[in-house]
């Protein structure tokens, strides 16, 4: 390290520039109360800090005696703390483009080896940034992984064995954020630590000592409702300057969708002219011998038997067998051996709502063993299972309306209070409920100090669904419309709401009703008219008798996937991009409605609908097997509408678009775009890579494409420093670009190499 780079870093760590001073051989400088007066001298090339009583190396001295890094991994075992439980799951790997070309992610045994390994491959490639994305399902231990392994290289920091550390950062889900409220809020609030200004801590993600594990980016994919969060991750990204490495957890990775304008807002938030390389690490169901592995952790005395037992019910791919979040709950139940039998007849009776059974059977162990009322002369349940439930959901409601995962107890205990006095229970029972509360089953405390949160987001959501039954049930405008108003609703909560409502016999057209009339208030583009519809659309799907009519409202991505409609007419509204994968579309009409994207298989035709001349449709993804074509030529989506089965209001006058035929892009244009695919798992690609992706195409893109691209300035060629280097390209334009030039190509390559000229 240079003396100019060791001033430009103190400068973070000081309050102020005058608290500190640096020559060629002094240096003083000022860190919260204390003062360091040292000598620095150069040796073999080195910058070395001398204190008199210890010599370090710029680079130890910084995070051990600036930073106090050994103090923070002290704090992190301290305040992390995983599951006690934890066993090691297995994940798919897809490697940086350099190391894995193709898009075929490899199986690795031991996911904390695999992360681990990554992470320290990653401090060794110099001038790129790594975005490791972990990415499963909801439930299935992304967040007990992330923390096992914070833990784990925290241990090794403090015993000289690594010179990194993991920081977890629970995001909650948060649409809206800024990295440095979150990142300061993590240090200060939950590890208790205050020795870094968000500044400071960049500069130690960039020197490699620190990696920010970004945990909840549930509602931060590419197709949300808001880009805010994409665009925060860019700016992050940008800001590290092609150094330092950080892992985000999410349901999914962003190079996943499959337009280019869906990797847009990240891409060009970052910017091409940064080196950033994109991982993945796809975490694995659980399999027998994980399964086994932890109920043998748990002391459950046959664990063989009692696997065996519950795949007989339930099948073996069952969730609660296979999903981390559900088989710990199912090995709590196995320990009380008495209940085991009842719970799973429970499960296996009614398999499509096998999680509401899960939990109710949690619950009703929770009421009727353990909140006993034992100041009478009988044992009586405080609450019954079904106040327990309204219990939860009054909690879950505020913890939306507040935008939290925590509630502080003083909340709490309002909330019971509120609670016991609205459903006339005796106030004697408050001081029982308050104290028990903090150890129910579904509970635990909160990353906050004297708060409590759900033991997993899951059952969050479940609980809002019970609470917004509730809402919409009595539906007060002012109410719902307070609640709609937060955020995108989770689809969980809407599908246990629906679950709920069709229960009770509920009347679908009165509230699809109710929902329009709150949709029709909305001016603008707002959570309100996009919530509105997605239940709206739920609701219609859910009731096959048909008939209802939707306008102006949004609907969130993937509205029409899996949906049953039939008779259904939607008019004046916007659809973000939707996916037609087991969707069975009848008599449906679609009138001025406006499409982002949709993705349909070539080899079904499973939409039997209308569309009107009025609907505007942005894009058509079509997939055959495992390839798939983008359309964005009106004429060319309107054929390929028709050969799915749709039917246009003023049928086309054109016979070549009643052509049975599918539409394909040019070769040449087919070459392009799998090209343009290596840019979003890195921002920078060497031929080899280009040879092994493209294989077979590999002569004709260098032949009769990468020419037309470098003439008229889409990509830059970059020389190595070392003959025996690959050449590296990478884009000179925005992906937006690229997203409007591939809209305008018409399936030909020259139009796509026009719209640079």
């Amino acid at each position: 390290m240079r003396l100019k780079r060791f001033e430009r870093i103190l400068k973070f760590f000081a309050d102020s520039e005058g608290d500190y001073t640096c020559n060629r051989t002094e240096l003083m400088v000022q860190l919260r109360e204390e003062i360091i007066d040292a000598r620095v001298y150069m040796r073999e090339g080195r910058l070395y800090v001398d204190e008199g009583d210890q010599v370090l190396s710029a680079e130890q001295w910084i995070p051990k005696r600036v930073a106090r890094l050994p103090l923070l991994a002290r704090h992190i075992i301290s305040y992390v703390k995983p599951p006690p439980h934890f066993v090691n799951p297995s994940v798919h790997l897809l490697d940086r483009p350099s190391s894995q070309p193709l898009d075929q992610p490899i199986r690795k045994q031991n996911a904390v080896k695999c992360l681990t390994e990554t992470l320290n491959k990653g401090k060794e490639i110099p001038d790129a940034t790594s975005v490791m994305y972990l990415t499963s399902a909801a439930g299935e231990g992304k967040t007990s992984l992330i923390e096992y392994l914070a833990v784990q290289q925290a241990r090794r920091y403090a015993s000289g064995q690594s010179d990194w550390l993991l920081v977890p950062i629970p995001l909650g889900g948060r649409t809206f954020l800024r990295f440095d409220d979150v990142v300061v809020s993590s240090l200060v609030n939950r590890l208790r630590f205050q020795m870094l200004y968000y500044d400071a801590f960049l500069e130690l993600v960039r020197l490699g000592f620190l990696v920010p594990a970004f945990d909840g980016f549930e509602e931060m994919i590419i197709e949300s409702s808001s880009g805010e969060a994409i665009s925060a991750l860019g700016r992050f990204v940008q800001s590290l300057q092609s150094n330092g490495s950080i892992l985000v957890s999410a349901r999914h990775s962003y190079f996943k969708y499959p337009s280019f304008g869906s990797q847009a807002r990240l891409f060009d938030s970052i910017g091409s002219d940064k080196n950033v390389d994109f991982i993945r690490f796809s975490l694995d169901l659980w399999s027998r011998d994980i399964f086994l592995r932890y109920a043998e952790k748990r002391g459950v005395g046959e664990p063989t038997k009692l696997y065996n037992s519950v795949s007989k019910r339930l099948k073996k791919d069952h969730p609660v067998l296979t999903r981390a979040v559900l088989a710990t709950r199912l090995v709590d139940t196995a320990l009380d051996s008495e209940t085991l039998q009842e719970f799973l007849e429970r499960l296996g009776n009614t398999p499509h709502d096998y999680f509401h059974e899960f939990v109710g059977g949690i619950v009703e162990r929770e009421a009727y063993s353990k909140w006993l009322d034992k100041t009478g002369e009988s044992s009586g349940a405080i609450l019954t299972p079904e106040e327990h439930h309204h219990l939860l959901a009054s909690l879950a409601l505020e913890m939306w309306l507040s935008s939290t995962d925590c509630l502080r107890l003083d909340v709490v205990s309002i909330l019971i209070e509120f609670y016991l006095e609205d459903n006339d229970i005796s106030s004697k029972y408050r001081r029982d409920i308050e104290e028990r509360i903090k150890d129910h089953a579904l509970l635990k405390a909160g990353i906050q100090p004297k708060s409590l949160m759900f033991s997993h987001q899951e059952f969050q959501e479940f609980y809002f669904g019970l609470a917004l039954e509730e809402l919409l049930r009595k539906f007060d405008p002012d109410d719902v419309r307070m609640a709609l108003d937060r955020s995108s609703l989770p689809e969980s909560s809407v599908s246990e709401f629906i679950r709920k409502f069709s229960r009770e016999d509920r009347s679908h057209r009165v509230l699809i009703n109710h929902l329009q009339e709150l949709a029709d208030r909305e001016t603008i583009d707002s959570f309100v008219r996009e919530n509105c519809g997605l239940i709206a659309i739920t609701l219609a799907d859910d009731d096959t008798s048909g008939g209802f009519e939707i306008k102006n409202m949004m609907f969130p991505a993937n509205t029409l996937r899996a949906k049953t409609l039939t008779n259904v007419t939607i008019a004046d509204s916007y659809f973000r991009a939707t996916n037609l994968n087991q969707s069975k579309l009848t008599k449906c009409v679609f009138i001025n409605c406006e499409f982002e994207r949709i993705e349909i298989d070539g080899s079904e035709r499973i939409c039997k609908s209308t569309i009107n001349s009025e609907c505007k449709l942005h894009g058509l993804v079509r997939y055959h097997g495992q390839d798939q074509s983008e359309y964005f030529a009106p004429d060319e989506i309107l054929r390929t509408l028709l050969q799915s089965g749709f039917s246009v209001e003023e049928p086309p006058s054109d016979p070549q678009l009643r052509d049975n035929r599918p539409i394909r892009p040019s070769p040449n244009l087919r070459v392009l775009e799998s090209f343009l695919r290596c840019f979003l798992r890195s921002t920078v690609v060497n031929e080899n890579t280009i040879r092994t992706k493209l294989r077979k195409s590999a002569p004709r893109f260098r032949d009769h494409v990468l020419p037309s691209l470098i003439e008229n300035q889409v990509l830059k060629e970059i020389k190595p420093k070392a003959n025996n280097r690959p050449l590296q390209y990478r884009l000179a334009v925005t992906m937006t670009a690229i997203d409007t030039a591939l809209r305008n190509a018409h399936g030909e390559f020259s139009n796509f190499v026009r719209e640079f000229q």
